[in-house]
Parts: structure tokens; C-alpha cells; sequence
């Protein structure tokens, strides 16, 4: 009897004991109802989720995401009954907390974040990765130059990345000078009155004047008369057009955009600005340089008539001595009646050769008078008007060799001593 007794209490004890814990369970915990009143803010305790795929509402185990709970790389999607991240594209799992297989994304410190190989790197905001296969130059598509990269002779083909021989440029930084020739310098000419020119971008020279050999090799004909002198000498007796039209050859060569448009070819070629450039500034490709970029190149920072010094008043023609201009440049005091290879005379400090002396080179510009005060980027009108020579000759007396020496003929003007050398805008 006492032992029955004592069973029954036990099962009494453990009936009152499970009320109590029915009697303490509430809306949120598990098997319970969800909380809230409306689909919008049903929720459950930590560690339960609400079951939403019957009408019941009810909580049940496993984690429930919120907004702002999917690591950033996902949305809280609830169209299911159980609200689930819905991952962006590139990344997976419960909380799209890891990414899948190839996606890799910049963080905020720059570095790739889901990279599993190591090699990406940031660039413009995007995981890239660097590759220069079958590449000599140019950009590895995350804005890095490809090695070993091109020799100072060289340029590189903007489609089949390989070097292409056009010559030694020489890279010149913008900068600000004064152009033209003061008042009192020996041999100034009147269209020389001084200003001031800021050019707002750098640009790549030819070291030297263009050669036979290069002009010949491009254009498949040489109008030399000089041709004694041999192929390193400065190709002559070309005019404005031709010398357009080597450089519109030379941007082809690494398949840049042309500078000028031209129509027939050789000694019947005539050519003009390209007109899709506001600027000759502007044109991507190989051009003439205008005459303030000449004149600037020419000076390399100096303000004399030479960047050798000033010249003697008593010597501005042919006579000797000429201590000033003999080191520095072939003019009709010490050039024997020729030409003479390029680069035998001593190079200005910007490792420009024969800027002054040998041939008269071709600017872009047409000529004009100069402005007043301070210019930025300046360039004479073309169309209908005379093209700007400058440097002088191995014909033409001392005074000519003056950095602020400007010479004029028309575009079909050609002589024994006119020649050129390009330029092009930096990017």
C-alpha cells in the first residue's frame, strides 16, 4: 500500500512538474508560436528560426537571418517561409560569408578578399589579375607594363604588344618658360617679342633629326639631295606635307591614331590637321611639334640665343671664330656646304642633338604673330597659311642658329636644308 502510495505521488510530481514547464514556456521558444503580429517582424528566440510554411508560425531550431545579418554580400529573402540569405553573385553558404571557386572582390583595405591563388591584385576597384603572356610592352590589364618593356629606340605596337623601332625619344615634363628673345639679343628679328608659355603636358622628341635611312626605310623613297652624306644623315628637301606624312607612317607603325589627314603619297602627298583633335596637343599619335614645344625643347632651360651661350655681334654669319656655335651645330662656318650625320655635335642638357644647325626642322604651326602676356598650350592656325621652320642650317649663317629664330615658307616649300623631327603628347 505504501509503495503503491509512493508511485502515484511520483507520477503526480512529474504531471505538476511538466505543467510548470508548459505553464513557462512563451511565444518565441521552441514550438511556440513566433512573435510579432505581422509577416513583418515574426522573430524567435536566439538559436530558432520561424517556421513560416504553414500558418501555424512556429519556432523551430536553427538560425533565422536578419537584415544586415548576410555579411554584406546578401539579402534576407523570406519568399520560402523561412527567411534565408539570398547571396550576390560570388558568394555562398548559410550567411554568404565565403566566396565560390573564382569570384574575388576589393575590400577596404585594398586587397582581394576571396583571392585563392594569391595573385590578384586591386586595380580601379576590381581584383585583376596580371598577365603578360606573349607580350613584349604595354599594359598587363591591371595597369602595370609588361617586362621586359621596350629599349629607347622603341615604341610599342598598341595591338600586338612587340616593340617596333622608331627611333630615340627623349620624354620632356611640362613646364613654363619664356619664348622668344629679349630686347638687345645680337641677330633678334622682329617677330620675336617675348611671352610666356606654360605647356600643361609633357611630350617624347626624336633625339635627333629624321635620318635617310629611317625616312627612306618608312616611306619607300628618299628626296635627299644630300645623298653622299650617307644614310644617318638628316633626310632634306622634304616639305611641311611629306614631313606630316612620315609621322602619320610612324603613329601606323605601332597602330596609334594619325595626326594629320593626307591624300596622295611621296612627293605628291598633301596633308592637314586632323580635325577630330581640337588641338594638335590632343592627337594620341606621332605629329610635328608645335613651336613652342620646339623653342622649349631647344632652349633645355637655358634663356641665351643658344644653349651654348650668346652669340658674339661680330660673328652672326659665316665667319670664324665662333666659339659659342662650333661645338654645338653645322652651320655654313664649319659645315663644309653639307650636311653632316646627326648627332656628332654636342646635345643641349636634355640630350636633344642638333636642335640648332644641320637642317631647318618643320613645326606644326602655321605663322603668326606671337600673342601678349602668359599662354598656355599655344599653337599657330595651318589651313591656307605659311609653316613655321626653325634651328637653321649647315647653309645659313650663325644668327639663324638662335633658339627664338623663326623661319616661314609655304608647304610645298622644300630645300636642300629643310627637314624635321617628331613629337608625341605624353599619355
Amino acid at each position: 500500500m505504501r509503495r503503491g502510495l509512493s508511485a502515484l505521488g511520483l507520477v503526480f510530481g512529474l504531471l505538476f512538474f511538466l505543467s510548470c514547464d508548459v505553464f513557462l514556456l512563451e511565444k518565441g521558444d521552441l514550438g511556440q508560436p513566433c512573435l510579432g503580429d505581422s509577416t513583418t517582424d515574426l522573430i524567435c528566440k536566439p538559436g530558432l528560426f520561424c517556421d513560416r510554411s504553414s500558418s501555424s508560425t512556429i519556432c523551430v531550431l536553427g538560425e533565422e537571418c536578419l537584415p544586415g545579418t548576410c555579411s554584406g554580400h546578401g539579402d534576407c529573402d523570406d519568399s520560402s517561409g523561412r527567411p534565408v540569405c539570398s547571396c550576390h553573385e560570388g558568394y555562398e553558404g548559410d550567411f554568404c560569408d565565403s566566396c565560390d571557386a573564382t569570384h574575388e572582390d576589393c575590400d577596404s583595405n585594398g586587397s582581394c578578399e576571396c583571392d585563392t591563388s594569391g595573385t590578384s591584385i586591386c586595380y580601379l576597384a576590381d581584383c585583376c589579375t596580371p598577365d603578360c603572356t606573349g607580350k613584349e610592352c604595354g599594359s598587363d590589364g591591371c595597369g602595370g607594363i609588361c617586362e621586359p618593356g621596350c629599349d629607347v629606340d622603341e615604341a610599342c605596337h598598341e595591338t600586338t604588344w612587340r616593340c617596333v623601332n622608331v627611333g630615340v625619344f627623349v620624354t620632356l615634363e611640362a613646364g613654363t618658360f619664356e619664348m622668344g628673345s629679349p630686347e638687345g639679343e645680337a641677330g633678334r628679328q622682329t617677330d620675336e617679342a617675348q611671352y610666356t608659355v606654360t605647356l600643361s603636358r609633357g611630350f617624347r622628341m626624336l633625339s635627333t633629326e629624321v635620318t635617310q635611312g629611317r625616312f627612306e626605310a618608312l616611306m619607300e623613297y628618299n628626296p635627299s639631295d644630300h645623298t653622299g652624306c650617307g644614310t644617318d644623315c638628316p633626310v632634306e628637301n622634304v616639305n611641311w606635307y611629306e614631313a606630316a606624312a612620315y609621322c602619320n607612317a610612324l603613329s601606323a607603325t605601332v597602330e596609334s591614331e594619325e595626326c594629320y589627314t593626307c591624300t596622295g603619297e611621296h612627293v605628291d602627298v598633301i596633308c592637314e590637321p586632323n580635325a577630330v583633335y581640337a588641338t594638335p596637343y590632343d592627337c594620341p599619335g606621332y605629329r610635328l611639334p608645335t613651336e613652342a614645344e620646339w623653342e622649349y625643347a631647344a632652349r633645355a632651360g637655358t634663356v641665351t640665343a643658344t644653349y651654348n651661350g650668346d652669340l658674339d655681334s661680330e660673328y652672326l654669319d659665316c665667319g670664324q671664330p665662333n666659339d659659342v656655335l662650333d661645338p654645338i651645330a653645322w652651320f655654313c662656318g664649319n659645315s663644309g656646304d653639307t650636311t653632316h650625320t646627326v648627332g656628332t655635335r654636342e646635345p643641349n642638357d636634355w640630350d636633344l642633338y642638333d636642335m640648332l644647325g644641320n637642317v631647318w626642322e618643320w613645326c606644326h604651326d602655321g605663322h603668326e604673330d606671337y600673342p601678349t602676356g602668359s599662354v598656355i598650350d599655344p599653337w599657330g592656325a595651318t589651313p591656307g597659311s605659311d609653316r613655321v621652320l626653325r634651328g637653321g642650317s649647315w647653309g645659313y649663317g650663325a644668327w639663324h642658329a638662335r633658339a627664338a629664330r623663326r623661319y616661314h615658307f609655304s608647304p610645298v616649300y622644300r630645300s636642300y636644308g629643310s627637314g624635321f623631327r617628331p613629337v608625341r603628347s605624353s599619355p
